[in-house]
């Protein structure tokens, strides 16, 4: 019998869509040292046979194998997406906006852009570059068009 204090019992009744394999095999493995077994309600298998351990780690097996194949296609379609220079979300870097699914220059915003680059690189410290930001009244701006005005932070 587990109790709510017993490592076995914190897994129960958790939704194991995050679990993968490994996580899945330490429940078995809690289960089998406190003799208890998994036993599936819609599945006609449980860990108390050789058969049913089987079973159950071809199953975890194939879901890991779709969780992974998945991952590798989003990543994919996003990498090919960005070789055709298409834009992919998120917050435009400072000096661009998004037009068409495609960052276009501001010109307005790429000159503070340039002059943030050529400062830090002749100051070589960011402290003193952000002192000489804000002295030049450029820090709000470029806090703002990174993270967006207070109100939308």
């Amino acid at each position: 019998m587990t109790t709510a204090a017993s490592p076995a019992r914190q897994w129960i009744g958790r939704p194991c869509s995050g679990c993968s394999l490994a996580d899945f095999a330490k429940i078995v493995e809690i289960l089998d040292a406190r003799d208890a077994s998994f036993v599936s309600v819609t599945q006609q298998f449980n860990t108390t046979t050789s058969i049913g351990r089987l079973t159950l780690n071809v199953l975890l097996s194939f879901a890991q194998f779709e969780r992974e194949v998945i991952g590798e296609r989003i990543r994919d379609k996003i990498a090919a997406s960005k070789k055709k220079g298409m834009w992919m979300g998120g917050v435009p870097p400072l000096g661009y906006r998004v037009e068409d699914r495609k960052l276009v220059v501001v010109d307005s915003e790429a000159e503070i852009v340039r002059l943030i680059v050529r400062r830090y690189t002749e100051l070589g410290s960011v402290r003193l570059l952000n002192e000489e930001l804000a002295a030049r009244r450029h820090q709000k701006q470029v806090v703002d068009e990174c993270f967006g005005p207070p109100h939308r932070r």
